[in-house]
């Protein structure tokens, strides 16, 4: 292979593959085979190199009594020491990446089960220690006003309120259906589903095959991950059922935090423990590989401050198109910072846990080297974002250090830091460019008078270079660009968009950190090709071996807020709406509680994101919804989704069809998560005339959407007022029965409200 980094990477990717293999064969097959077995002959099959035949082959440590001991244990090998070191390596990475599942196993009487189904990650979630939730029950006049809601709910004959479903919440005896990840899977009850799953395992493996052996000859991390996210992420990461507990972390997350932990492990060692390189190469290093006391590794998280004055600060003139490429360029710049921290910390991408919504975590190695190219990423990276963007943006950076053992053990040091790193980064923004105040230009530049600038029309920043009396532009460059990729972003949603990243600064519309992009089209010069990102057809593995995906949570019905208000029903408003998952923090740093291990994690983030990202925009493409309004001739749900993305969306459409829209997102998201009560949405809904400034449109919403928190959560805000789903659930309940008017229901809701028109419509 190339280098010791792709051999250790592949490695540790395809370590598992055999447990892939396992359920694809017939039953009667299975007793006998063992999945190293099964790894072993596909990779010499494809033609893999011996050393990662060998790392499949040996990563698990067998009893001195087992007959395939010899064949197949790792201390049993006696070859190259560098392949030893390297199947060591992989087998340390293997059992903390899984550790936890497998020391149950030990203490529990289990069976192999092949056609076992994937429990739901959200299955696993509860905040039932209360924590976040204690607002949950004040006595507010918020609490007051709902009174009054439900008292008119039962004026009109509804009775208890239930799942969104109709049915009890269920958390419990799920799994994921037989589906692929890219036709939107959702949590089932186990019965149903149980006889899918062999059938649908042994499609995944033919469809893998075929597509691994297209793209094999360029074989690299990038395209390997996704191609096992598209085929291994609803595949189970080991077969013991134990007392009829399925397993809950799929094989693709197990495999990528194996990648991640060998080679930060290895990293570590190289870097820290031996004084030269070549020691890998020729010296037995598996008492420093085994070592799970060692805090190894750097939990590495970044947070973006500024997101909302970026995007959201603007006028009306315009502004649908730059917020749209405003929030498209804010997911670019955190895709390249990443990407640039990737590379100068010498990282992999299964590194990469989590990024997005503005926040990004990262698995390093607990080098010194790597903690001093940190501050100097970060002091780069955010004199790269003054230089643009004046004081807007800043990138927090912090880290916390793990070893091996906070990864796996039940005492919840993984979970821990991830909240106390999250608070590290609200101290550092709170203190945000401090460092500025060293530098005597920059200090200069930023308390000395300037020459007065005429305003962009857009987002009311100076236009550089523009004096106040000048007549030539009236919008700044940032905004001139943003405009450019909003209406490029704005082509039709049929088309199979692709981002490019480009050597030639010439054939580049975007620049970020000395990294060119080229939108939408293929560059006219295909050698200056660098990496194709895919924006719509997430995991077409055809365009090559340099391809990542990249969803961009848009869905765009009009172009124009002056004509989308056009297609509303009665009076012409808009409807703005925001919403957000409850309690994410929490959910990260306890909902998982003692079983919060890295590919937990890994999986729970990454799901999450999923649903904002790609999920969501295609269920505003096939579901048109009139779920509360009971517009059943609207063919379109006439909104544009500006930002979807992280845990959270922003999106604006005629007044009738955001309000049913709400409820679909809201319903649609309880069922992704089987409708565990721990996991919900709140949103701020307002009503507005599409001359509004655009940021008052968003801080209205976003007032709406605080009420909604503040109600408890699970919440909506409608008309300054806020509401709990259920009860609107209730009230579409008895719409169904009576055939109530939509009229009807917005004057129940409405006086239930105290409600009086400046509270519903913010006027221009």
């Amino acid at each position: 292979m190339r280098n010791e980094k792709e051999k250790i990477i592949i490695s540790a990717l395809l370590h598992d593959i055999g447990k892939f293999i396992y359920r694809s064969i017939d039953s009667q097959f299975q007793k006998e085979a063992r999945h190293q077995e099964l790894g072993r002959e596909w990779a010499k099959k494809v033609g893999l190199h011996d050393e990662v035949i060998t790392a499949i082959t040996r990563h698990h440590r067998l009893r001195k009594d087992d007959k395939k001991y010899h064949e197949l244990s790792v201390d049993s090998y006696k070859g190259d020491i560098a392949i030893a070191n390297l199947i060591k390596l992989i087998d340390f990475s293997d059992n903390i990446s899984s550790g936890m599942e497998r020391e149950q196993f030990e203490n529990d009487t289990g069976h192999f089960k092949a056609d076992a189904g994937l429990k739901p990650i959200f299955s696993e979630i509860s905040l039932s220690d209360g924590g976040e939730s204690n607002d949950i029950g004040k006595s507010t006049e918020n609490n007051k006003s709902i009174n009054k809601i439900n008292k008119n709910v039962s004026l009109l004959g509804a009775g208890k309120s239930q799942a969104t479903n109709g049915e009890s919440p269920k958390k419990d005896g799920l799994v994921w259906e037989a589906k692929n990840i890219q036709f939107r899977p959702y949590p089932v009850e186990i019965q149903g589903e149980i006889l899918k799953y062999e059938s649908f395992y042994k499609k995944q493996w033919t469809s893998f095959v075929q597509e691994f052996d297209a793209i094999k000859s360029n074989l690299n991390e990038e395209i390997l991950l996704m191609l096992l996210q598209k085929y291994a992420m609803q595949i189970p990461e080991h077969t013991w059922v134990v007392s009829e507990q399925l397993p809950d972390t799929s094989l693709y997350h197990h495999l990528k935090s194996t990648a991640a932990i060998a080679w930060c492990n290895y990293k570590y060692i190289i870097e820290e423990k031996i004084e030269e390189k070549a020691k890998w190469l020729s010296s037995d290093l598996g008492d420093l590989i085994y070592n799970e006391k060692e805090e190894k590794f750097l939990l590495i998280a970044g947070d973006l401050s500024g997101i909302q004055s970026f995007i959201y600060t603007l006028t009306s003139k315009e502004a649908l198109k730059t917020v749209r490429g405003r929030s498209f360029y804010l997911e670019l710049l955190m895709e390249t910072a990443v990407q640039k921290l990737i590379e100068k910390l010498d990282l992999c991408y299964s590194c990469i846990i989590y990024n997005s919504g503005g926040s990004f975590y990262i698995l390093a190695p607990n080098t010194k080297n790597v903690k001093e190219e940190l501050e100097r990423q970060k002091t780069e990276i955010n004199n790269y974002l003054y230089e643009k963007f004046g004081l807007t943006l800043y990138l927090a950076l912090g880290f916390r250090p793990l070893s091996p053992e906070d990864l796996k053990k039940e005492d919840g040091k993984l979970k821990d830091a991830w909240g106390q790193i999250k608070e590290d980064l609200g101290r550092e923004k709170g203190q945000k460019w401090s460092y500025l105040f060293s530098d005597e230009n920059k200090f200069k530049e930023l308390f000395e008078p300037k020459v007065i600038e005429k305003e962009c029309i857009i987002c009311r920043q100076p236009v550089k270079g523009s004096p106040i009396n000048d007549n030539t532009d009236d919008k700044c460059d940032v905004c001139n660009r943003m405009i450019e990729i909003g209406e490029k972003l704005a082509i039709s949603e049929e088309k199979d968009k692709r981002l490019y990243l480009v050597s030639d600064k010439k054939q580049s519309d975007i620049e970020i950190f000395d990294e060119y992009y080229y939108t939408f089209d293929e560059p006219a010069r295909k050698d200056d090709i660098k990496k194709i990102y895919l924006l719509e057809n997430l995991w077409d593995t055809s365009f090559g071996h340099n391809i990542r995906n990249f969803p961009t949570g848009t869905y765009i019905y009009q172009k124009e807020l002056a004509k989308l208000v056009e297609y509303a029903t009665g009076f012409e408003r808009l409807g703005i709406l925001r919403m957000d998952v409850d309690h994410l923090g929490a959910i990260f740093s306890r909902g998982l509680k003692g079983r919060a291990t890295f590919a937990r994690l890994n999986d729970l983030s990454e799901r999450i994101n999923l649903y904002f990202k790609y999920y969501v925009p295609h269920i505003l493409k096939e579901n048109v919804s009139s779920a509360l309004t009971n517009n059943d001739k609207r063919k379109h749900n006439k909104v544009n989704l500006i930002y979807s993305g992280g845990d959270d969306l922003f999106l604006l459409g005629t007044w009738d069809s955001v309000l049913d829209v709400s409820w679909l997102i809201y319903s649609d998201f309880k069922k992704y998560v089987g409708y565990n009560k721990d996991l919900s949405l709140s949103a701020g809904y307002v009503l507005a005339d599409e001359r509004m400034a655009f940021y008052r449109l968003a801080d209205t919403a976003g007032s709406e959407e605080k009420r909604a928190k503040e109600n408890g959560r699970d919440s909506i805000s409608i008309f300054g007022k806020p509401l709990k789903w259920e009860k609107i659930k209730a009230l579409k309940e008895e719409d169904e029965k009576k055939n109530t008017t939509l009229a009807d229901i917005l004057s129940i809701i409405t006086k239930g409200l105290e409600f009086t028109e400046d509270k519903a419509i913010c006027k221009g």
